[in-house]
């Protein structure tokens, strides 16, 4: 959880699972209750659809289909992700840190946290950059290259994107 926490107020998208369509449809058409009842009906239906949203994006537990060491093999490599040492190596080169190919390596990791290796690494190197920006007030530029980008201006974009802010406006918390 403390990486989905370090993301906070971040833009987050998601393909829903059709457990998630099914609430949603249930939230649409709800059923013919009393206004006291309906509100619960509805309320625990948003429950329902914050947890799984939070369970997707959280990405602390790997799909159940992953075996225990496919878990571990992949928990490495978030973590080698997360730590900024993987900021440099190919695909290859990471799975080879992993004991792993790299088809093998992308297929278990998409569903362990349904997205590729290379978009959770330029996450988490924007997460940082915003971290940059809001706690230490470095500027625009010093954080695209934090983030792993040579164009301030490809920089604001991807960081847009991702936040639903400008660095601008982040770096105005500061």
């Amino acid at each position: 959880m403390r990486a989905l926490l370090d993301r906070h107020l971040a833009v987050e998208s998601w393909t829903p699972t059709a457990r998630v369509v099914a609430l949603a449809e249930q939230m649409i058409h709800p059923p013919a209750y009393t206004p006291v009842l309906q509100r619960l009906y509805l309320e625990s239906r948003a429950i329902e659809l914050a947890a799984e949203a939070l369970h997707v994006m959280s990405g602390v537990e790997a799909v159940p289909q992953l075996r225990q060491r496919e878990q571990k093999r992949i928990n490495i490599v978030r973590d080698l992700l997360e730590s900024g040492t993987a900021d440099d190596l190919s695909l290859d080169e990471i799975a080879r840190r992993a004991g792993s190919n790299a088809s093998t390596l992308q297929t278990q990791f998409r569903a362990a946290f349904g997205t590729t290796v290379f978009e959770y690494l330029r996450r988490t190197r924007l997460t940082r950059a915003r971290i940059a920006l809001e706690r230490e007030g470095c500027s625009i530029v010093e954080a695209a290259g934090i983030a792993g980008y040579t164009s301030p201006a490809n920089f604001a974009t991807a960081y847009k994107r991702q936040f639903g802010i400008t660095p601008r406006q982040s770096r105005a918390g500061f």
